[in-house]
């Protein structure tokens, strides 16, 4: 069947690159890598993110898509929230990301107007928000929430818990949320710890102590 398939006119392939969509895929790279104990997996979405960056990133915007050698620049806070997950990911194992995490925080802060989270914004066309609904895919305040609850846990600011969206509609908010109220174990040690060996609601961070801290409460972890 494929080789008569192959027989008629073909439809044209999409080659455009999107920036949001690509930084998920990492995103799935780094917790199929982490907890089925490939890290490999983690390696490729590092080389990913990279190639985001150099694509679209300018040093203060980031770019949507890219296509036949044209970078549409529109900001979208998908695009910005997927790429602070990912890197604060990746700045668990790897220490070398702060800068472009705290670039990427920057970058973010400013689409939340007061109580609402904007997804885009231009001088040719209305203001448009952003969405909570997380189904099929993430949605842009979901990944925005969740990257800031990481980043801010990672570098030691304090989070205020908050309360429950409604679930599978906001599952994404409802995983920030987790980890504000305490529901995630913060591993702090000098070194990392295999991931395969911790529970899958555990963030990382590099420190002097070694504690496991989880629902208030820090407990010391034994060499």
């Amino acid at each position: 069947m494929l080789s008569i398939r192959k027989l008629r006119v073909q439809p044209e392939r999409d080659n455009k690159i999107l920036c949001g969509i690509n930084a998920l895929v990492a995103i799935a790279m780094i917790q199929a890598g982490r907890y089925l104990g490939k890290p490999y997996y983690e390696e490729k979405a590092s080389k990913i993110t990279h190639h985001l960056i150099d694509l679209f990133w300018d040093g203060k915007t980031l770019g949507h898509s890219f296509y036949d050698g044209v970078i549409q620049k529109q900001n979208f806070l998908f695009d910005a929230a997927a790429m602070l997950a990912v890197i604060s990911m990746l700045y668990e194992n790897d220490g070398s990301w702060e800068t472009m995490m705290n670039a990427m925080l920057v970058y973010v802060e400013p689409f939340k107007d007061s109580e609402k989270w904007i997804e885009s914004k231009s001088e040719d066309f209305k203001t448009v928000y952003a969405s909570w609904f997380d189904n099929p895919i993430p949605s842009s305040i979901g990944l925005a929430e969740m990257g800031l609850t990481r980043a801010a846990i990672l570098t030691g600011k304090v989070t205020e818990s908050k309360q429950y969206k409604q679930p599978l509609h906001s599952d994404f908010f409802n995983i920030s949320t987790l980890i504000s109220n305490g529901l995630f174990h913060i591993i702090t040690t000098g070194s990392i710890i295999p991931w395969i060996k911790l529970p899958p609601n555990t963030l990382q961070k590099r420190g002097d102590s070694k504690t496991d801290c989880y629902r208030g409460t820090c407990r010391f972890l034994h060499s």
